[in-house]
């Protein structure tokens, strides 16, 4: 019954072009009231096609504003103007109530969208009233909202709360997910270390949401992406070739051991670059300089299933513990992949 709620003003304004017998006969009076009951649904319809079928909650209101209000009062406005009041019935009654009365319809759909306007205003701004319904709604969502996703072929559900930076942070509260699986070509979860849970929100000061450093967390981000042996093994031979060796001042800065039989270390483009010495391993790290940024952070790659990759980024105190951040991932992962899901 809500779609009768937003569909009041175009109801009031065909009852009330219906019911003006002094300026057109009845033909036009009913192809335009059938023109303002038809142009919200056109104007929706219209819209959910160019914007998808789940646009950002501000341009859905945009766009419900457009259908629900401005469409009808505009063709109401100019069934108006195309059929003027003659100067024998211009003796409207003024507007002393809300009831319906000849000649007074028109003031009263403008009200209600005066109204309309104001509600959705104060919905699209930041005040205790929308921060209250936003913490409510947020809440259920974090709690219960599952992103389904497909990638290369993959099926992952994925808890709302895994999604803190992409989902909560960019709007303020925790919105809805997509009411179907939707497929894309890559998707990032966060996690903090060193158990790599998810967003909790007595943990929200551990997120660093404000800035100030990554901290302790974690971005993995699954992508479609055919990474190999051969891939690293590119790598490596550019690297080395532009490249030069780790010196041991450089090595103390990024808290690599030089001395490491299993891992080859290279400053290459001014950033540090670990290979496995392995060639049967498919991974590398790369390291932004602490003598650039601020906050420097390292990025690793990892071969996980066929058609899919796993970057994971976190910060440089934690890379010697980069063999426990990736088979932790990697088994995140997994636990978050499906078999046989439905669509």
């Amino acid at each position: 019954m809500l779609w009768l709620i937003a569909y009041v003003i175009a109801l009031i304004a065909a009852a009330g072009i219906l019911s003006e017998r002094s300026r057109a006969p009845v033909r036009a009076r009913v192809l335009f009231a059938l023109a303002v009951l038809a142009v919200p649904f056109v104007l929706q319809t219209f819209g959910w096609m160019l914007l998808g079928d789940e646009p950002h909650d501000l341009i859905a209101a945009q766009l419900g504003l457009l259908s629900y209000v401005i469409g009808p009062i505009l063709v109401a406005w100019y069934f108006l103007y195309r059929y003027p009041l003659p100067a024998s019935a211009r003796h409207a009654p003024k507007l002393k109530s809300f009831r319906l009365a000849i000649g007074a319809w028109h003031r009263h759909i403008l009200i209600l969208g005066f109204m309309a306007f104001v509600v959705v205003g104060m919905g699209a701004t930041y005040n205790p009233l929308t921060q209250w319904a936003y913490d409510r709604v947020g809440q259920h969502n974090l709690e219960n909202e599952v992103v389904r996703a497909k990638l290369a072929d993959q099926h992952f559900d994925i808890p709302m709360r895994y999604f803190v930076i992409d989902a909560y942070v960019p709007r303020g509260y925790w919105p809805r997910a997509k009411n179907r699986r939707v497929d894309v070509g890559a998707l990032s979860i966060y996690v903090l270390l060193p158990d790599l849970r998810p967003f909790y929100p007595e943990e929200e000061h551990l997120w660093n949401l404000e800035g100030g450093g990554r901290g302790d967390r974690v971005r993995v981000t699954i992508r479609e992406d055919d990474f190999s042996k051969s891939n690293v093994k590119t790598l490596r031979a550019r690297a080395a070739e532009s490249g030069e060796p780790l010196a041991p001042e450089t090595a103390k800065t990024y808290g690599v051991d030089r001395h490491n039989e299993d891992v080859e270390a290279l400053l290459y483009a001014r950033r540090l670059r670990l290979f496995p010495r392995d060639e049967s391993e498919a991974w590398f790290i790369t390291c932004a300089s602490p003598k650039d940024v601020p906050s420097p952070s390292c990025r690793m790659k990892t071969a996980f299933r066929p058609g899919i990759a796993l970057e994971k980024t976190f910060g440089l105190e934690y890379l010697p513990d980069w063999r426990r951040i990736a088979t932790k991932s990697e088994r995140l992962v997994d636990s978050l992949a499906v078999e046989g899901a439905n669509p």
